[in-house]
């Protein structure tokens, strides 16, 4: 009702094949827990797959953003790969979790 921006999603096709795409998304923190993100994502990822015809949707958290993999997770998103120290970020290098949803899958779940 204020039409304060209290978030992002986001998305880009990978180059090398139009037909997938990689989403992103953040919150701001006094809006965690509140189903927000569940709600944005799943609109973006009813968008990619239904509408754009997306083959596969990709998405990559920190290892230590527990509500960010339980999201993704929820959403029906599968663990691909667990990438150690990988990504240089605020001073130090940290580990990030790959995540994978293929349009068969959405539409099982959905």
């Amino acid at each position: 009702s204020t039409r304060e921006m209290i978030g992002d999603v986001a998305f880009c096709t990978m180059l090398y094949d139009q037909q997938q795409a990689l989403v992103g998304y953040s919150l701001a923190r006094p809006f965690w827990h509140h189903g927000y993100a569940f709600e944005a994502v799943g609109c973006l990822l009813k968008y990619l797959f239904e509408e754009r015809g997306l083959h596969r949707v990709i998405a990559e958290c920190d290892v230590e953003n527990v509500a960010s993999w339980k999201l993704l997770e929820k959403l029906g998103f599968r663990r691909e790969a667990h990438l150690v120290e990988n990504v240089y970020f605020k001073g130090k290098y940290g580990s990030e979790y790959h995540y994978a949803l293929l349009a068969r899958e959405w539409q099982r779940g959905s």
